[in-house]
């Protein structure tokens, strides 16, 4: 083969190779090329998702909420306010690829406990004052449902002082129950007494010791201002009263006497108008009992006067007339009752 035949098959074959080594990276080029265009559309679409998402993110889109038989409206933003809450489940991923959020969506739970976490969400703190502990364990049983730890924990310490002011309170209801029980005890009580020192004091009175009865003196005719003289000692109250032989008793300790006189005088035949006999405690006229003073007949008269006496009281009785009387010693009679002893 001559020169120029080598020549021109060499350059043949370097054509060749060349043409197939151009068709070659053609291609891959082409595949490349390709490639490009198909992740330069995923980017773009992945783009526009993003962007939605983000619209919706920026509180410009509203968002229904549908709790139980309620429906709230809100924003996404209002939402997605605190980091891993529940509500992020609306930024639903598939195979990495980001799917755009709901216009709305259903919560299965209290309709009632969820304006509160909306409260939350909305302002960061619960500013309503609750005071129903029902309320209160669903609130923070759906703040946990939320994953809204902050919430429970509020709702919490909310429940906590609630429960430590009625514990306060039935303490103090219980006290105050068992002061007036006590104090019911103490009044029954108080009435018992008070029901045997009167008992006490009936016996002692219904059991009292005859009544000793005392005659004036000898003398029959009284004059004005003349005090009658008893004749008998009271022997049987010795220990209450002392008789000075002549007209006055004298308290020896405090008690409530009961004095009953009785007496009988002859009028005058002469003389018109009244008189009268006093019993004078300590000089002092205390009660009186009058009588008629004139015709020549006889009166009989009874005075009785209940009262308390102190220790050194003295107690006599007194004639009083403004002409002129006659007293019958025989008709004249003293009683005195100790009624009560202090």
């Amino acid at each position: 083969m001559s020169a120029s035949e080598i020549i021109a098959s060499f350059s043949q074959d370097v054509h060749q190779a060349l043409t197939k080594a151009l068709d070659t990276k053609g291609k891959e080029l082409d595949a490349r090329e390709k490639g490009l265009n198909k992740k330069e559309e995923k980017l773009k679409a992945r783009e526009e998702h993003l962007n939605r998402i983000f619209t919706n993110h920026n509180g410009k889109q509203r968002v229904i909420v549908q709790v139980g038989n309620s429906s709230f409206e809100t924003t996404y933003d209002i939402l997605l306010s605190c980091p891993d809450s529940y509500f992020h489940i609306f930024q639903w991923t598939k195979e990495n690829e980001l799917v755009e959020s709901p216009d709305s969506v259903f919560i299965a739970r209290n309709p009632t406990t969820f304006g509160y976490v909306l409260e939350y969400l909305t302002y960061g703190e619960l500013h309503s004052e609750l005071s129903d502990k029902g309320l209160l364990n669903m609130l923070i049983a759906d703040a946990k449902f939320y994953a809204l730890p902050k919430l429970a924990q509020k709702v919490q310490d909310c429940l906590d002082s609630l429960l430590a002011v009625e514990g306060k309170s039935e303490q103090r209801l219980k006290a105050l129950e068992e002061a007036s029980l006590k104090s019911e005890q103490e009044i029954s009580k108080a009435l018992k007494d008070v029901d045997a020192k009167v008992t006490t004091l009936s016996s002692k009175i219904l059991g009292q010791q005859p009544p000793l009865y005392h005659k004036v003196a000898a003398a029959n005719q009284l004059s004005n201002g003349q005090y009658i003289n008893w004749n008998t000692p009271i022997l049987a109250l010795a220990s209450h009263l002392q008789y000075d032989g002549s007209s006055a008793y004298t308290i020896l300790n405090k008690c409530l006497l009961q004095l009953t006189v009785r007496y009988t005088t002859t009028c005058s035949t002469h003389g018109n108008g009244a008189a009268n006999v006093n019993l004078m405690v300590n000089g002092t006229a205390v009660a009186r009992c009058y009588h008629g003073q004139a015709g020549g007949h006889q009166e009989s008269r009874e005075m009785q006067d209940i009262r308390e006496y102190n220790v050194n009281d003295k107690i006599q009785f007194q004639f009083y007339s403004n002409s002129y009387s006659v007293n019958d010693a025989l008709g004249t009679t003293l009683t005195i009752i100790v009624l009560h002893t202090y």
